[in-house]
């Protein structure tokens, strides 16, 4: 039968009106709920079943980037941890200045100034964003584009458990701030992300065949499909 547009648009709509659907987020449970609510509805088209079951999951409590100058904090979005190491900060935050290091290749860093401070890199820096840190800077703000890409953002993942916390800013007014070093002055940069046990699921849908195929031994055909999503920045996959 053709594809019924309507219920293609209405299921779209509701599994994207959320930011992200990585597990441990208010997106991935709307979508479960989402999916229960139209697997009960089909009656008894199917048989389906739920399977629940604990991970642990980085859920970030907030993450904004505040100004001396009085002005409402901005959200930034910590990375994936590097190992068992999230991107946090202490509870009091890391006070410093931002310094903006561009892809970060030596001719674009200066090292006595990024030292103890905050580094500023564009998404493009891919794996030249280490030298900041090398060069003793405290934590990195990754600012994207509108042709950022997972390939991008992939060389800025850490696999060892080191405490250096990277945080993405996607295109907008902040990134648009920083590139230009209007931010002046010291900042504070505070992120409240722990590791919490959430519950996942699976769901079983069951469709059964036609008398007529079933008499003909038709074999069975399985279907699998994530409905969580994933990426390097968890809080906007």
């Amino acid at each position: 039968p053709p594809i019924d547009r309507a219920q293609f648009a209405k299921d779209l709509t509701a599994l994207t009106a959320h930011p992200s659907r990585v597990i441990g987020t208010a997106g991935y449970d709307a979508a479960a709920a989402y999916l229960e609510r139209e697997l009960t509805a089909l009656g008894s088209a199917i048989e389906w079943r739920r399977h629940e079951y604990p991970v642990m999951a980085p859920v970030t409590t907030s993450a904004t980037l505040a100004t001396s100058s009085g002005e409402a904090p901005q959200a930034v979005y910590p990375f994936w941890p590097a190992g068992v190491r999230l991107c946090s900060t202490p509870a009091e935050g890391i006070k410093a200045r931002l310094v903006y290091c561009g892809n970060a290749s030596y001719g674009e860093i200066k090292p006595k100034e990024v030292a103890g401070q905050i580094a500023v890199v564009e998404a493009l820096a891919r794996e030249f964003w280490t030298h900041a840190p090398y060069f003793g800077a405290r934590a990195v703000l990754v600012l994207g584009s509108t042709d950022t890409t997972h390939i991008d953002l992939r060389a800025h993942d850490l696999i060892i458990p080191v405490d250096l916390p990277r945080f993405y800013v996607p295109p907008g007014p902040l990134a648009d701030a920083l590139r230009r070093g209007t931010l002046t002055g010291q900042v504070t940069l505070r992120a409240q992300v722990n590791w919490r046990r959430v519950m996942a699921r699976n769901y079983y849908a069951l469709v059964k065949a036609s008398p007529d195929r079933a008499a003909r031994g038709a074999a069975a055909l399985a279907i699998s499909v994530p409905f969580e999503s994933s990426g390097l920045v968890p809080d906007l996959a």
